[in-house]
């Protein structure tokens, strides 16, 4: 079997137990794009307290996946049930606080901002001042500005990017910036946290160093997570279960071991091969 499907060395990690309540169920999701179909009657659960891969070939539909369920999309039909309640006709503003949180295959901070401030970006949902607000309003309401840089600062320390806080975010390196946008994600408090490629252009030492992070903050922050990825090394290592897609149909799931040997998923990676039928 090709390199791309091998599993990577697992460290030895405690895993939280998981419970038989979904904590994301998406119940016969299709996403059309005039005649192209993204999702086609998609229809899988993400357990509670487990890291959960979602992989397939370029173009299977994960991204489209992701927007469904953070409300940058539309599905065309189907459900999106989160703690068991249909989000599917919510906003994108509304899933922050219902406790979902994501990062993006392209960076989004902003490069005007420090470390810090962009962190900060993360959780300001919680409070009801604005960001750069805080100098006209109240001092009852500066509080929340003055809690909200501390929790920051906290989250900073805990990933090891303390000493960044002050920095601005465009002088810093690819890696370090991936860190700092896990950050804000978490700076929202999530109890599920979807990301998008967190290992995209990193190096082989960088992405071990990311899985290990990955299973700390499913373990220290209590969060579920959905891991698009095409890094299959890491995904094999660290996910608890895997949904494979491909042209926006789910073509397997499973633990991992047992996903990396399916012969549809092979198919799907490498092509199906030629010869007698």
């Amino acid at each position: 079997m090709s390199a791309v499907l091998m599993e990577a060395p697992r460290e030895t990690v405690e895993a939280l137990p998981a419970t038989s309540s979904p904590k994301l169920a998406v119940d016969k999701l299709s996403l059309r794009f005039g005649g192209i179909v993204a999702i086609n009657e998609l229809t899988f659960e993400v357990r509670r307290d487990v890291i959960c891969g979602l992989i397939g070939p370029n173009g299977a539909g994960k991204t489209s996946l992701f927007n469904c369920v953070s409300r940058l999309y539309n599905p065309s039909s189907g459900r999106i049930l989160f703690d068991g309640e249909d989000i599917t006709g919510l906003k994108s503003k509304d899933m922050a606080r219902r406790g979902i949180a994501r990062t993006f295959q392209n960076l989004a901070l902003i490069n005007s901002l420090t470390v810090l401030e962009n962190v900060m970006l993360g959780g300001y949902h919680h409070g009801r001042t604005r960001l750069f607000m805080a100098p006209c309003v109240p001092v009852s309401r500066r509080a929340e500005e003055i809690a909200l840089r501390r929790d920051a600062m906290l989250l900073l320390e805990r990933l090891g990017l303390d000493h960044l806080h002050d920095e601005r975010v465009d002088s810093l390196p690819y890696p370090t910036l991936k860190r700092i946008e896990l950050a804000r994600a978490l700076a929202a408090n999530p109890s599920f946290l979807m990301l998008d490629e967190p290992a995209g252009g990193l190096s082989h030492s960088e992405v071990d160093e990311l899985a290990q992070t990955l299973l700390r903050v499913r373990q220290d922050f209590n969060v579920t997570i959905l891991l698009v990825e095409h890094h299959m090394g890491m995904v094999m290592n660290i996910s608890d279960d895997i949904v494979v897609l491909d042209f926006g149909n789910k073509i397997a799931e499973g633990k991992p071991q047992a996903v990396k040997s399916d012969p549809r998923v092979i198919e799907a990676y490498l092509g199906k091969k030629r010869g007698r039928s």
